[in-house]
């Protein structure tokens, strides 16, 4: 008599526990059909915001000198992540999500000497992680605008208050000198 082989003993084993192999093998396939079906997928799309460098010759001392390091790209990624931005942002896209919820769903970061800055957004369906990262790119530029333009503005309304106060000084001095030149017409 020749001695069974290890194939042969495994399965005169399983075929002695055939019922407990089924339960087992049912058992493990529902819970990966359970697993799939509460499993949801989610998609990420990136854009990307392209930061412009101020030129060597900047006053502003806290500018890099680097031609590919942009003004200030360390704050940058936070402009993702702004209230306003997110705001407007959950507006576009149409959700009632908190603005918690929608910075846990993004991620930015300025890669060291780019002045490219890649924004991610993830979402639940392929379609709106690509739509919603491209309305979150458009949303970080606006806002970076306006931050630009108001600061603009108020430098154009400070100086024009100043220019104000100039003219009203050198008409008050105008009208001294012409008392003084009439009351001493050789000075």
């Amino acid at each position: 008599m020749t001695q069974p082989t290890l194939l042969s003993r495994v399965v005169v084993a399983v075929r002695h526990q055939r019922v407990l192999v089924t339960c087992i093998l049912v058992i493990g396939v529902l819970v990966a059909l359970l697993a799939l079906m509460t499993a949801h997928k989610k998609y990420t799309a990136t854009t990307t915001v392209l930061m412009v460098a101020e030129p060597r010759d900047s006053s502003n001392s806290q500018v890099s000198f680097t031609e590919t390091k942009p003004l200030l790209s360390v704050d940058l990624p936070s402009l993702a992540t702004d209230a306003v931005v997110l705001a407007r942002f959950r507006r576009d896209i149409g959700e009632s999500v908190s603005l918690e919820m929608l910075r846990s769903r993004i991620h930015a970061k300025v890669n060291l000497d780019s002045s490219i800055m890649p924004v991610q957004y993830t979402a639940g369906k392929y379609d709106a992680a690509i739509g919603g990262a491209n309305q979150l790119g458009d949303e970080i530029v606006r806002f970076y605008r306006e931050i630009a333009t108001t600061r603009y503005d108020s430098l154009i309304k400070d100086l024009n208050s100043q220019l104000a106060a100039r003219r009203k000084e050198l008409t008050r001095l105008d009208s001294e000198l012409a008392v003084t030149a009439r009351v001493y017409p050789y000075i």
